[in-house]
């Protein structure tokens, strides 16, 4: 159950992360840090 609970609170995170970085512009760090 707990493990069920981790996997839920890690996805939304990576989705709400996901959103963040579309909807802000990347910069060169960022570019360069996602390429990596």
């Amino acid at each position: 159950m707990e493990t069920i609970f981790l996997i839920i609170i890690i996805a939304i995170t990576f989705l709400t992360r996901i959103i963040n970085l579309l909807a802000i512009p990347i910069f060169t760090d960022e570019a360069i840090y996602i390429r990596w």
